[in-house]
């Protein structure tokens, strides 16, 4: 027959879409819904990617495959954000995935055209952006969480000139992320800016804009050690980048 059974699902599905949670129980139902609403003419499928939420998010996930093409793949201990987008990415039946939070902060319905990007215009990497023509932020989000993100994007600017590294709303090839470098550090939550500084300039990459809105439920996941986590990891990524030029 000459392909294997995954394969031929993997052919089947246009794409996967990702969300890694940690305690986004209420929020779940609301962004399965969106999603399904968003790619009603696409074959897709949510992949659940939760470290074990104290809130039963794993659990809700689980009801949910009940109404949706919805797998759960739930991780017993916090095992960070950048290690759950990978494990979805790694998991997905299909050949393009596509990561979003599941708090209902991203625009769902630039999914499709995110899909198209990847898949009709020869996108490798599609990013939805804030930061571009037509990109927006809630003029509710706090002064100083906007400050934080223009910082921590001038930040990641010596290894990417991408206008939103620090978006995590975005797509990729799977079969790209096979062929990466496997050496990932995986600090904190923001597996983009690696993706970035890993490939350096080798793939083509795309900017949607998008509409960034208010969470829902729920409370934001950055906190004091999550913005060490990203200092550590700009640093590291830093060193890499200078050892690669000598």
């Amino acid at each position: 027959m000459g392909l294997t059974l995954n394969a031929c699902f993997m052919n089947k599905l246009d794409v996967t879409v990702v969300l890694p949670t940690y305690n986004e129980a209420e929020n779940l139902p609301l962004i399965c819904e969106e999603i399904a609403n968003a790619l009603k003419k696409h074959k897709y499928e949510i992949l659940v990617v939760d470290d074990n939420s104290p809130d039963g998010t794993w659990k809700v996930a689980e009801k949910l495959g009940r109404k949706y093409p919805l797998r759960v793949i739930r991780r017993y201990s916090k095992l960070g954000l950048s290690s759950a987008i990978l494990t979805g990415f790694y998991n997905a039946k299909a050949e393009f995935a596509i990561v979003m939070d599941a708090d209902l902060q991203h625009e769902v319905s630039a999914l499709p055209k995110m899909l198209k990007a990847l898949k009709e215009d020869g996108c490798d990497l599609v990013i939805g952006s804030r930061y571009i023509a037509n990109g927006t932020i809630d003029r509710a989000w706090p002064l100083k969480r906007r400050l934080d993100s223009k910082l921590a994007t001038l930040l990641a600017r010596p290894l990417t000139s991408i206008n939103d590294p620090m978006s995590g709303f975005f797509g990729i090839k799977k079969s790209l992320i096979e062929k990466m470098d496997q050496n990932w550090l995986l600090i904190g939550y923001k597996l983009l800016v690696e993706i970035l500084a890993k490939t350096d300039g080798m793939l083509k990459i795309c900017e949607i804009p998008i509409q960034f809105k208010r969470r829902v439920y729920g409370e934001t996941k950055l906190n004091k050690k999550e913005v060490f986590n990203y200092l550590k990891l700009i640093c590291k990524l830093y060193w890499r980048m200078i050892w690669r030029e000598k």
